[in-house]
Formats: C-alpha cells, sequence, structure tokens
C-alpha cells in the first residue's frame, strides 16, 4: 500500500475538454501521437475486459505528482475480466478507468521506450494505491 501521508496525498484535477491534447502530450513525453494513443488504447482496454462497456463519454484527469488518467463517465459498477490476472470483480468506473489507463501505460511505455510515459505508469499507481477501490484495481493489473 502507499505510504503517503496527507501533506503528500496525490490530488487530481479535471482536465478541461479543449486542454486535453496538449496536457496529455505534456504529460506523456511532449508527443502529441502518445496522447493520442493513450486516448486510443485506453478506450479499447476499458471495452476488452467490461462486457457491459458500449462506449459513452471520458473525462480526463490531471494528477498532483505530474500522473494522468481517464475515466468513464457513469453511475454504479462496471465489472471487468481480466483473463490473464485472473481478476473478476465489480468497481467504479473511475477505478474502471484507471485500470484500463495503467495497462495502457504499460503497453505504450513498452512501445515507446519513452521515460516519461513509463513514469507515468508509476505516478498514476501511486494515485491509485491510495483509491478508495485500491485493492481492486492493483488485483485487476497484477
Amino acid at each position: 500500500m502507499s505510504t503517503l501521508t496527507s501533506e503528500n496525498r496525490i490530488t487530481r484535477t479535471l482536465i478541461q475538454p479543449d486542454d486535453v491534447g496538449s496536457t496529455l502530450s505534456q504529460y506523456l513525453g511532449g508527443k502529441p501521437a502518445h496522447a493520442i494513443l493513450f486516448e486510443m488504447n485506453t478506450f479499447r482496454q476499458l471495452d476488452s475486459y467490461a462486457d457491459a462497456y458500449h462506449g459513452g463519454q471520458w473525462q480526463f484527469f490531471a494528477l498532483s505528482n505530474r500522473g494522468v488518467y481517464m475515466a468513464p463517465i457513469g453511475e454504479g459498477q462496471l465489472t471487468l475480466e481480466v483473463p490473464s490476472n485472473h481478476f473478476t470483480g465489480s468497481m467504479s468506473f473511475d477505478a474502471a478507468g484507471i485500470v484500463a489507463s495503467l495497462f495502457t501505460l504499460n503497453m505504450l511505455a513498452w512501445k515507446t521506450n519513452n521515460d516519461d510515459v513509463g513514469e507515468s505508469f508509476y505516478r498514476l499507481r501511486d494515485f491509485a494505491c491510495a483509491h478508495a477501490e485500491a485493492s481492486s484495481i492493483l488485483r485487476a493489473i497484477d
């Protein structure tokens, strides 16, 4: 679990729609292509792990530790099934977005060999460790 104290707690800020591309690019190594790949692949990740997810609107968040993630907008729970990790469980739309973003950041870090993308994975993971649904998020990605 995270060792964050209230003084160094990671917070999130909603990225305004007009700023999504530039903010994602800035946090993912300064390359617009990384921002596009992050967004497209995060949609695909959730689509592959949540049978009940059929598209919709998303929101994007910047983290105070320079991490970033995106989450679908919705109420209630989504059931995720990650066969490679033997995980099946329900979680909020926010937590599901964190899971999908973490999978995408991991994949992009390997594909791009970009340190900023790799660091973004660890920054989001640090945030996930302090999330109310940390246990489910970590089980889903491990």
